[in-house]
């Protein structure tokens, strides 16, 4: 009988919010219009992207960017042999791949953005887990629980918010030319929220 092998990437049998088509797409995007890069690593981190290869790849195109080095085909291929990554990637081919897969780099922000949704989407699902165990925590201060579980949330909702205002494609103003809301701000848990009326039902 085949067996299930579970993977940091996995959720019981079902597979994590992911679109690798739109981060080889970005990546290759990348690579064929560099410029773009400073809107980018507004957006996206390495562990945003869902295979650890692509992380890989990401991670030296900030390296690359940070120095003001050319990021091409050629120049990610050289930092990822200088690191001794260029085999944990899939190879200079898979560079080569990443460059014939894009359908148009001109939608690099695009792809970002799915890549960004898709990230935020496994958060919570890890977010959500975590807050499970705390909930079965039965021995722990109910209104600590409950600080923790908000504060897991709201750390997502606060980097998400911060990173999606960040790109300089996305509207910083309302149309009527008022400054766009900040992230939303954090409901402070209150204590005895769980307390029971004194009232009774005759």
């Amino acid at each position: 009988m085949d067996t299930v092998t579970k993977s940091p990437f996995i959720t019981g049998v079902r597979l994590q919010p992911q679109n690798l088509d739109a981060e080889r797409a970005l990546l290759g995007s990348v690579m064929l219009q560099p410029n773009v890069m400073a809107e980018i690593q507004e957006l996206l981190q390495p562990e945003d992207f869902y295979p650890e290869k692509h992380r890989v790849i990401y991670k030296s195109m900030l390296e690359l960017s940070s120095k003001g080095d050319p990021i091409d085909l050629v120049s990610v291929s050289a930092k990822l042999k200088e690191k001794n990554q260029i085999p944990h990637v899939g190879g200079s081919s898979y560079l080569t791949e990443l460059l014939q897969v894009v359908p148009s780099a001109a939608n690099a922000l695009y792809y970002a953005e799915i890549v960004r949704k898709k990230s935020v989407l496994r958060r919570l699902i890890e977010s959500a887990e975590h807050i499970s165990q705390l909930g079965y925590g039965e021995e722990s201060d109910v209104d600590t629980v409950v600080d923790q579980a908000q504060k897991k949330i709201f750390d997502i909702s606060t980097s998400s918010s911060h990173r999606a205002l960040s790109g300089s494609k996305v509207a910083t103003k309302t149309e009527a030319g008022e400054p766009a809301p900040g992230p939303p701000r954090r409901i402070p848990a209150t204590r005895n929220r769980f307390r029971p009326r004194s009232d009774t039902i005759s």
